[in-house]
Formats: structure tokens, sequence, C-alpha cells
């Protein structure tokens, strides 16, 4: 009998399928990237997102208060896109 060219006659292929892992991307929370109070500028790991547009970063409500006034026109903008699910 002729050989065929069926593929699988021939068995699975040997194809390395490691998952592509970016060089950020970890499991120990301590390697946080530290984020910068948009109000004071005290650095952390644990500073509090606003809420609306996810971009800025605050130590309390004290900060986000303050900054409100300069914040709020580009979180308005931000809110909006992520919303209608704009990349920007």
């Amino acid at each position: 009998m002729a050989p065929t060219n069926d593929k699988k006659a021939q068995g699975p292929s040997t194809v390395d399928t490691k998952p592509v892992v970016s060089a950020d991307a970890t499991d120990d929370e301590d390697s946080k990237p530290a984020q910068t109070c948009a109000s004071c500028g005290t650095k952390g790991q644990d500073l509090k997102r606003c809420t609306a547009c996810k971009s800025v970063h605050y130590c309390n409500r004290e900060c986000q208060k303050s900054h409100r006034r300069a914040h709020k026109v580009e979180c308005k903008k931000r809110e909006k896109q992520l919303r209608l699910g704009v990349a920007l």
C-alpha cells in the first residue's frame, strides 16, 4: 500500500505552546507599580482611584476634594469614553 499525505495519519504535531507573558505581569502583590496622588504628589501602592474616570489616584477623600476643580473637565471626558467603550 502507498503512503498517504493525510495529516491525521501522521499524528499530532509538536508545537511549543507556552503562554506569552509580558515582563510586567506578575502574581506578586508587593511588586505593584507605585502610584502618585494627583493632589499632593505622595507616592504609594494603596492609593484610591477616581471612581468615575479611573485614571487618577488619591491618598484620601480630602485630596480628591481639593483636586476636584482641576480634574473635573478631564474626568467627565474620560468617564464618557469609558461608558461608550472608546479607546484612548
